[in-house]
């Protein structure tokens, strides 16, 4: 019986296609699969699909980002809730992080609504607010060895670097844009993910609208300012709630 060794089928299953399809039409529904899946814990408190999580450096706390337009931190362990953010934002949450060398008290989150917003976890207040991206923040990341800034990209084509020490209306510079002529082949992409090597901070990859991993150096990139976008006009604009 395929129930009885989960290891050995699942050995077969890679290594024969038509075990593949055998396997799964009978471990779709298995009550014996779905048990030794070892599920710890269901934490229940947000009212829309959760978009993004992240673990504080520690690894003690959870932060999880809804299509709810909230932010909450959880002790998973115990499954307890230890904060709830309402935030600023008007369309579904892509991306949220503790920012490295603040002891988990600011974090950041984007969105949908094309805004990143910059909170002090302690005093429960946003501390930052920035309208530079022009289309939907995708991503968030941040380097454990610079504690003051963090990039995001979206689907302006735009990789931005921000700096939490400065006013909202200098925080952000243009690192990469894939929107320009000046890229050739790959112009009007869109900017999909990113992520910081944490053991060389000044490698990042880039993930674009097309089937390509891209490295660069940082240290070879001159950034440019960008100018933040009307905050004003930008709260009158219908948000894309789709993903």
């Amino acid at each position: 019986m395929l129930d009885q060794n989960l290891i050995q089928n699942l050995h077969h299953w890679e290594l024969d296609n038509y075990y593949f399809k055998k396997f799964h039409y009978r471990t779709a529904f298995s009550q014996f699969f779905v048990k030794h899946l070892n599920f710890h814990s269901e934490l229940k408190g947000h009212e829309g699909c959760v978009n993004c999580l992240e673990w504080n450096q520690a690894g003690t706390i959870l932060a999880s980002g809804s299509d709810d337009l909230r932010i909450i931190l959880w002790d998973p362990f115990k499954q307890k809730q230890l904060q709830k953010i309402d935030t600023k934002h008007r369309g579904n949450i892509f991306g949220v992080k503790f920012l490295p060398g603040t002891d988990d008290a600011f974090m950041a989150s984007a969105a949908a609504d094309r805004d990143i917003y910059v909170y002090d976890v302690n005093k429960n207040q946003t501390i930052n607010e920035i309208h530079s991206h022009l289309n939907r923040v995708k991503r968030i990341e941040t380097a454990q060895d610079s504690p003051f800034l963090f990039w995001s990209c979206a689907e302006d084509g735009f990789v931005l670097q921000h700096d939490i020490r400065c006013k909202p209306s200098e925080a952000s510079s243009v690192l990469l844009s894939f929107s320009s002529t000046e890229l050739g082949d790959i112009k009007n992409s869109e900017a999909k993910c990113l992520a910081i090597n944490q053991a060389r901070s000044e490698y990042m990859a880039v993930g674009l609208s097309d089937p390509f991993a891209r490295i660069y150096d940082r240290r070879m990139i001159d950034l440019r300012p960008i100018r933040p976008r009307n905050s004003q006009s930008a709260s009158t604009t219908e948000v894309n709630k789709k993903h």
